[in-house]
Parts: C-alpha cells; structure tokens; sequence
C-alpha cells in the first residue's frame, strides 16, 4: 500500500520515464475542461476504480468496513499529495501523505 507513495513521488519528480513531466492530474484538469460532458464520468469511475483498488488491496489486512473507510482516507492522501505537489510546487508532498497512510493504517 505504501508503495503507491513511492510512486507518486517518483511521478513528481519526473523519474517515470513512460508518463509526461508532472504537471498535476491528468483527470482533474480533464474533468475541469469537459465537466458537462462524458469524459467527466469516465474521470470520477477512473477516481472510484482506484479507491476500489486501494480497498481491495486493505481487506486481506483489515475487515471489510475497516478496509472502505481507509481507502477513502488513502484516496484523499493521494488526491491531496498530487494537488500539493503540482500547485504548492511542493514535490515532497507524497513523502509527507506516506507518513501519513502509516499513521492510519498502523
């Protein structure tokens, strides 16, 4: 689970050679531009795909209300980290939510 954190740090630091330099969420500045059209439910099913993701990975470690409520709380880590990291020009911001998501899950 942490290992998503390395990752997003990765990203925010241009180390992902396959993805663009950074430059904040790919589906939040799409859904911002299209938010009256298709693309925006494909951006909130990609949003809840990942949450689903993350709390499919949690239930083998917690019980299953447990694993939805830290996925949640993990997805707004990852939200709030990308956000801080593009507009904050704060590129540290996925180290920081990292500590955090231990914090939460123990």
């Amino acid at each position: 689970m942490l290992a998503l954190f390395d990752a997003l740090d990765d990203w925010f630091h241009d180390r992902v050679e396959v993805l663009l330099p950074f430059k904040g969420c790919f589906f939040v500045k799409a859904n911002g531009e299209f938010s009256d059209h298709a693309i925006n439910a494909l951006c909130q099913r990609h949003k809840h795909n990942i949450t689903s993701f993350i709390q499919a990975n949690l239930v083998g470690y917690q019980s299953e209300s447990t694993a939805a409520e830290l996925a949640q709380s993990i997805s707004v880590l990852k939200e709030g980290a990308i956000a801080q990291a593009y507009v904050a020009d704060d590129r540290d911001a996925a180290k920081r939510a990292k500590a955090m998501a231990v914090a939460l899950l123990g």
